[in-house]
This record gives structure tokens, C-alpha cells and sequence, in this order.
């Protein structure tokens, strides 16, 4: 479902590991790093929301260093909120061990496997093809239980069960009616079933999290692919997921990318929705922008400029290089140009620029810098850009 791009200035973006962020390879792509450069360039904090615990996250948040874009995970599907830059557990939710022990007494009596997460290891009841896949998935150590007694008089953070998938579903719905008045129920995957304390949720968390920060929910862009992240989904401003989700997902979801985790649907959704918020707030603080410089040296690159200084640099997405020559041909008709350093580029030059339509206030000045001429740039009064750039105009809040 693709409704109307975002209304509120997205401050928070809050994404999903495994099937959204990752590929199938359990690595991030450049693009996708490059999109949350992009982000993180605009004042946008980045949270990591997994079921994974901190140790199986670690090596993703130290990769995008989220320990710089805003220094929190959710792990554990919402049990733990963690300081990414020390794995300090700012909220830590528990299963009772009483509770633990009731519902693992009871998924042994029918022939259930299942496991928990102690310390950085995955204990499990009985060696597994699924067991051994979650280590291979998270790097995390397996080992068997040997003392269910011992290992189960102390509070857990969750019991994940596995299985193959038409058994999994079945337990699913038969734990919501017995147990989910006192737990959170959910699926991470086909074959993974989780059970969590109350008010273990990614939505949850993210409520959480957003007040501890000031913000508001609908500020928050979430990207998740599973049923473990309807609630995050369905809880965000703008909750988003990749072509590769479930079908209740993306049923729920106000932007699903045409791209699967494998084809950057991360850095897709990003461009879709921060774009329209790249439009510039001058009233902000009491600052004013004076120049826009639009340039390619070696990459795509976007100046913020006052009195002639930079107060921002932002990487520019060169996917959205296209626009520029609409507002080349239609500037020349309706704006009043002001001083040009150069003649308008040729039409077979304008690919080669990096350029945004933009609605800029304060009689601004879009300055286009041509790849190898960016000592030359060309600048234009946007005063009179209104009608060409309202719709694809962009938000900064400076």
C-alpha cells in the first residue's frame, strides 16, 4: 500500500535486521550505508529494532556506527532497550522464572524444541537444525541444557521455540489464547516462535524510547518485514516494509518498496521518505539561508550555505539527479534568474549534475555545480520557483 508521502519531519528511524536491512548474507549493502549516511547528515537518530540480543546486534551497530546516530538499539524484540555504545541495558523486561519453568515444563511434555539466550549463548533443550542455524545466524555459542532446574530458577528474557513452520503457526495461536494475557507472542520467522513479558514489543519500546527523547511517534519512519514488527509498524508515523514482507505487514504498511531486502529496499524507502522533507525551514532558530551549492566531485554532494560558509553537508541520493532538468527548462520561463557565472548547461550536459527541485524560502539562491566545473557554479533566484518546486520540495529543519 503506497499512501500519501509523510506530513511530519521524520526525526527517528527505526529498522529491522534480519529480511530488511540484511541480505541473505547477513551483510548490509553500500547503498543501504549510504542512505543512512544520508540520514544521519539530517539530524535523523538510526535505531537498530531486532529480535537479536546485543551481542548478535553489536557487530551490525559498531558497522554503521549507531553509537554516533543516536546511541540506541531495541533488542530482543522490545525486552532490552540498549546504549549501543556500551551495551549498558537501559530497560531490561523479564519472563518470571516461575513462568519460565510452567511453560517449559509444558512444551517438553508435547515435544517441543526450544531455547533461551543466557550470557551471549543459545541454550537449548535438544540439539537442532534450527538451533544451529540461530548460531549461525547471531555468531552466538550453542550449547545443550544440562540442569533444566538450574537453568530455569532465574528470570529469562525470552523462550524462543522452533519448528517447522505449519507447527510453529499452530503453537502461535494456540499460546495467544492460553498465555497471552501474561506474555507477548510472536513470530521472528517461519520456524522461530518467541514468547516475551508483557510490553516486550517493538512498537512498545519505540514509544518508549521516543518519549525518553522528546519525540513524537508520528515523527518515526519504521522499516520491518515480519509479524515481530507489526507493532512497530503499526505504531510509527510511517511505518514502511520491503517487497519481500508478509502479507499482514505490508497490508498495514503506508509505503512497501517494489525492492526486496536483496535490492536495497532500505535505501529505496529512505529516498521516498525523506525527500519530501528536504525542503528547507529558514525560519528555524532565526538562521537564513543564503545559498543552496549542488555539486559532483567524487560523489554527489549537497552545501547548505550562509554568509558564504557552509553550516551543513549533506551526501546527495544521485538517484534524484533526474529532476534537475525540469527545473532547467521550466526556471528559464517562469523564474527570474539571477546572476549567472555561466550559460545554462546543455541539455545533454544536465546528467552530469546533482541537482533537487526544492521550495526554499527567504529568496535563497540554487547554486549548480557541473562535475569538474564546481568552481564555476551557476546560481539562481528561487524566489519565483514556488510553482515548479512544490512537488518535490524538501524539508531540513536547520
Amino acid at each position: 500500500m503506497n499512501r500519501n508521502k509523510p506530513a511530519a519531519p521524520i526525526k527517528l528511524i527505526a529498522l529491522d535486521l534480519d529480511d530488511t536491512l540484511l541480505r541473505a548474507d547477513l551483510t548490509i549493502s553500500e547503498q543501504n550505508k549510504q542512505a543512512l549516511q544520508w540520514a544521519e547528515n539530517l539530524g535523523i537518530h538510526i535505531v537498530l529494532a531486532s529480535g537479536r540480543n546485543y551481542h548478535s546486534m553489536r557487530r551490525y551497530a559498531e558497522e554503521l556506527f549507531i553509537h554516533r546516530r543516536g546511541d540506541y538499539l531495541i533488542g530482543s524484540n522490545g525486552a532490552q532497550l540498549i546504549r549501543a555504545s556500551s551495551g549498558r541495558l537501559i530497560e531490561d523486561l523479564k519472563l518470571s522464572a516461575a513462568f519460565c519453568k510452567e511453560v517449559a515444563s509444558d512444551l517438553e511434555r508435547k515435544g517441543y524444541l526450544w531455547q533461551l539466550y543466557i550470557g551471549g549463548k543459545i541454550y537449548c533443550n535438544r540439539m537442532n537444525k534450527w538451533a544451529i542455524m540461530d548460531q549461525e545466524f547471531t555468531g552466538q555459542p550453542l550449547e545443550v541444557i544440562r540442569d533444566f532446574d538450574t537453568i530455569l530458577s532465574e528470570d529469562q528474557t525470552k523462550i524462543l521455540v522452533c519448528g517447522e513452520p505449519e507447527q510453529i503457526e499452530a503453537l502461535y495461536q494456540g499460546l495467544v489464547n492460553r498465555i497471552g494475557d501474561r506474555a507477548e507472542i510472536v513470530t521472528s520467522k517461519p520456524y522461530f516462535l518467541e514468547i516475551l513479558p508483557k510490553g516486550a514489543t517493538k512498537g512498545a519500546a519505540l514509544e518508549r524510547l521516543t518519549a525518553r527523547l522528546g519525540l513524537d511517534m508520528e515523527s518515526v519512519l519504521a522499516i520491518g518485514d515480519a509479524r515481530n514488527d507489526y507493532d512497530m509498524i503499526f505504531k510509527a508515523g510511517w511505518g514502511c516494509a520491503p517487497a519481500n514482507a508478509a502479507d499482514e505487514i505490508r497490508a498495514i504498511a503506508r509505503f512497501v518498496s517494489a525492492r526486496t531486502n536483496e535490492e536495497d529496499a532500505v535505501a529505496d524507502i529512505l529516498e521516498w521518505g525523506l525527500t519530501p522533507f528536504f525542503n528547507f525551514s529558514l525560519q528555524q532558530g532565526g538562521k537564513k539561508l543564503d545559498e543552496i551549492l549542488l555539486h559532483a566531485e567524487e560523489e554527489p554532494i549537497l552545501h547548505l550555505r550562509r554568509s558564504g560558509r557552509d553550516i551543513a553537508v549533506v551526501p546527495a541520493l544521485p538517484t534524484v539527479a533526474g529532476h534537475l532538468f525540469h527545473i532547467f527548462r521550466e526556471g528559464k520561463r517562469k523564474a527570474k534568474c539571477g546572476s549567472m557565472r555561466r550559460k545554462p548547461l546543455a541539455g545533454s550536459s544536465l546528467g552530469k549534475c546533482i541537482g533537487y527541485r526544492a521550495k526554499i524560502y527567504g529568496g535563497a539562491k540554487l547554486v549548480l555545480g557541473h562535475a569538474g566545473r564546481s568552481r564555476y557554479p551557476l546560481r539562481f533566484d528561487l524566489a519565483h520557483f514556488f510553482d515548479i518546486a512544490l512537488e518535490y520540495c524538501f524539508l531540513v529543519l536547520i
